[in-house]
């Protein structure tokens, strides 16, 4: 439920990022992520510290985390929103025509013919597909694979995920600075190739109890691949999508994120019965990302390029029409 509700936040909550340039994009989705690493490190420290204090058994320490969550998240939350800007809506629903009819109609009709009026977000979308799957599987998988392969406790497990929360800042700032540099789509690549790698060499150099030290050097460059991933993709697919469809293809967007997210587990699992080898079973993450990168290869290098300029020429014919209309343009809206 929580999970499904910080995914609605966020699909919102991207629906009106803009930016005059790429490079002002780079620091609002740094900034976002470094705002979500600072709440999830805060949550993690209090639900941690309330453990550690009442000696609380798991059930009881999820209800706590879980009211915390609610709690907290439902008062920023609603802070959050009082801080957005109404928008004119960019289309209205036709006199007697049912809202949801409507709306699904005009998904369909996007989903159809997306890869023809925008091959950018469409060919990132596919990316997305495979590239999310992977990156999200990490966490539970490696985890699992600490857990079982390299016999860590508990407490080792925590100090493990504490060091991903901490290092991910730095993901963050290597987001920043790449993407400034390189750009969005090589910036991004460079983020789902740096994680694939990291995950092969931590099956191929840790898999045993005597290698537990080693463990924490990659938890390390696993927080650097998290902070890095998420406001890499964001801002490249907000780069790629025309103002007025933002927020339907973010809504198509966050069920691609998801639609194969039971795959890398499924391998994982069918691996390890067949094989009895937890290492070969977290290979299934590595093929996602890597389907995922030769996806990206294929996503038009001039996509943003020539969003940005189809919007600069709507917004200059959208304020002729206005004066012409006699309208102004200070009568005009932002559309979303």
């Amino acid at each position: 439920m929580a999970s499904a509700t910080f995914m609605a936040n966020s699909m919102v909550m991207w629906s009106y990022v803009s930016a005059p340039d790429d490079y002002t994009l780079h620091g609002i989705t740094a900034s976002g992520r470094m705002w979500e690493t600072i709440g999830m490190l805060g949550f993690f420290i209090v639900v941690g510290a309330v453990g550690i204090g009442t000696q609380m058994d798991s059930v009881n320490l999820s209800r706590v985390s879980q009211s915390v969550a609610t709690v907290v998240g439902g008062v920023s939350l609603f802070l959050a929103y009082k801080r957005y800007e109404p928008v004119k809506a960019v289309k209205s629903v036709e006199s007697g025509k049912n809202l949801y009819v409507a709306g699904f109609s005009e998904l369909w009709q996007t989903a159809k013919t997306l890869s023809k009026t925008d091959p950018g977000a469409a060919r990132y979308l596919l990316t997305s597909i495979w590239s999310e799957a992977g990156v999200a599987s990490i966490t539970n998988m490696a985890i699992t694979y600490l857990s079982e392969q390299i016999q860590l406790s508990a407490s080792e497990i925590q100090i493990f995920i504490l060091i991903v929360f901490l290092t991910g800042p730095v993901g963050i700032f290597c987001h920043r600075w790449l993407a400034r540099k390189i750009g969005h789509k090589r910036n991004y690549l460079c983020c789902v190739s740096y994680t694939a790698i990291v995950m092969s060499l931590l099956i191929a150099t840790v898999y045993k109890p005597e290698q537990k030290g080693i463990v924490y050097i990659f938890s390390l460059l696993v927080g650097i691949a998290y902070g890095w991933y998420y406001p890499s993709s964001n801002g490249y697919f907000v780069s790629l999508v025309p103002r007025e469809k933002v927020t339907e293809l973010w809504g198509i967007n966050s069920f691609c994120s998801v639609i194969l997210s039971w795959a890398p587990p499924l391998i994982f699992a069918a691996l390890n019965e067949s094989t009895g080898s937890l290492r070969l079973g977290l290979i299934g993450i590595i093929i996602f990302l890597v389907i995922g990168v030769l996806f990206g290869l294929t996503i038009p290098e001039h996509a943003a390029a020539v969003s940005e300029e189809e919007k600069a020429v709507e917004m200059t014919n959208s304020a002729s029409g206005d004066v012409e209309n006699g309208e102004g343009t200070s009568a005009q809206s932002s559309p979303v």
